[in-house]
């Protein structure tokens, strides 16, 4: 069962790993955008048949708020990587371009919206799983003393630029698919901009594992 949890952990954080270098690389060229994008949906597509058996235990027992929380994260999360798949192949520009699917603006805004929602939803997802990540870390690492404070600062620091780049980077206009293009980031590196986004990622993780041990502890 470790073994299990810990392999979705990876799959979870390779993931993330793929989608924040497709938001963040502005500098990656489209067919490598594309390829990295195929290599996001076949490990998504792992995930999801590692997990098969919550698809059949949908409907069975009794749903508290908890439980329901955790339903709408992983359906978000299915609903928002279909859509972004489906959505990727008339705007190709390399791998499906034969296809000759004619995608307009509107399609890509589609695209865009789907992959920040993506983001979001992996972000819950993985705040879902926070508990196990902290305690594998308390468990190898002795966090004592200065480490502590050190520790308490790098998450405070981190947290703090995740809200910070969450309003910088516009992050709710793109979800509502208000516009398509990453203006703010059209001069930074790719570095610059995965740190944003992993900072991003990194605050909505917590917000959602310190939201869920409360509501588990009062239900």
């Amino acid at each position: 069962m470790k073994n299990k949890k810990g392999f979705n952990v990876v799959l979870d954080i390779s993931m993330l790993i793929l989608m924040l270098i497709e938001i963040s690389g502005r500098l990656v060229s489209s067919f490598y955008h594309e390829l990295l994008g195929i290599g996001l949906i076949m490990l998504f597509i792992l995930h999801n048949i590692k997990n098969r058996n919550w698809y059949k235990s949908i409907f069975k027992g009794r749903y508290n708020l908890y439980r329901t929380l955790i339903f709408i994260i992983n359906a978000g999360l299915l609903i928002s990587f279909s859509v972004l798949m489906i959505s990727a192949v008339p705007i190709s520009r390399s791998i499906f371009k034969f296809l000759d699917i004619e995608g307009g603006l509107n399609i890509r805004k589609l695209h865009t919206a789907s992959s920040y929602i993506g983001l979001i939803f992996i972000s819950l997802h993985l705040g879902f799983h926070m508990e196990m990540i902290i305690n594998k870390v308390k468990n190898k690492i002795n966090i004592r003393g200065l480490t502590k404070i050190v520790f308490c600062i790098i998450f405070a620091l981190t947290f703090i630029w995740g809200i910070r780049s969450f309003i910088y980077r516009n992050i709710l206009s793109k979800v509502i698919a208000y516009y398509s293009f990453d203006i703010a980031s059209s001069n930074d590196s790719l570095l610059v901009a995965f740190g944003d986004y992993f900072c991003i990622v990194f605050f909505i993780s917590f917000l959602c594992y310190f939201i869920m041990k409360f509501i588990k502890k009062h239900i």
